[in-house]
């Protein structure tokens, strides 16, 4: 083979036949006026292609590492089920990650675990994005990318005595830090509990601070700012702190 179709491998293994006596049959005729033909099959290995994957954060596009994934093929006609290409495949500090030496078909990749700080993405095989590769993409290298989720943080500010024993009623305002207009007002004001409790959830990431409106009675008021920070490390888990009334 001196040339292959489009999307395939050259084969350079040569084609060997012979022509003689031997294959000339009885309905051939005879040996001198007989047309001889050879039939020869011979097979053209598809030219691969890959697939890379970029995951990014969903506000900054910023790519994000160790986003874990695996790689499947859709079923094709005989076959039962999506068949698992690759797995484990990680990607690295800049959010990319590359599976190679993949023939035709129609792929997508499924999200087994997110980096720190950020939501899984779930995926339905049924409505999953997917690629296909065929003649037309042999060799090349296709780009595709998926965005992650930031998690919602949590806090919760413990009001107590000088001795540690819970303060009810203690009434404070959050505020959160804007690039463009300094620290604006998160919701509304809230009361401590019973336990001497404010919990606040679904935070964004950034910086925040509680500072007392209103003193229970028989307690000063506090202007101390208690600061905290939501960020890729610190939503993983709940955020306390502890405010002390004199």
């Amino acid at each position: 083979e001196t040339k292959a179709p489009d999307g395939y491998e050259r084969m350079d293994t040569p084609i060997a036949f012979s022509i003689g006596k031997e294959q000339v049959s009885e309905e051939d005729g005879s040996e001198e006026n007989a047309k001889i033909t050879v039939q020869l099959r011979a097979y053209n290995g598809q030219t691969p292609a890959s697939l890379r994957l970029r995951k990014v954060d969903e506000k900054t596009g910023q790519g994000l590492k160790n986003a874990v994934f695996s790689l499947y093929r859709k079923a094709k006609e005989g076959e039962k089920k999506d068949v698992l290409i690759q797995s484990g495949l990680k990607t690295d500090g800049t959010g990319e990650l590359q599976a190679d030496g993949l023939l035709y078909g129609t792929y997508y990749f499924v999200e087994t675990k997110n980096p720190m700080g950020y939501e899984l993405e779930k995926i339905d095989p049924e409505t999953a994005k997917t690629i296909t590769l065929d003649r037309t993409t042999a060799g090349q290298v296709l780009e595709l990318a998926c965005t992650n989720r930031r998690m919602k943080g949590k806090a919760v500010l413990t009001k107590t005595d000088e001795t540690g024993l819970p303060v009810s009623g203690a009434e404070y305002m959050m505020y959160r830090e804007s690039e463009q207009e300094g620290y604006r007002r998160v919701g509304s004001v809230s009361s401590s509990d019973e336990n001497g409790e404010i919990h606040a959830s679904e935070l964004e990431w950034g910086d925040y601070y509680w500072i007392e409106t209103k003193a229970p009675r028989g307690f000063e008021l506090s202007s101390e700012r208690i600061g905290f920070c939501v960020n890729q490390e610190t939503v993983q888990s709940v955020i306390y702190r502890r405010a002390v009334d004199q």
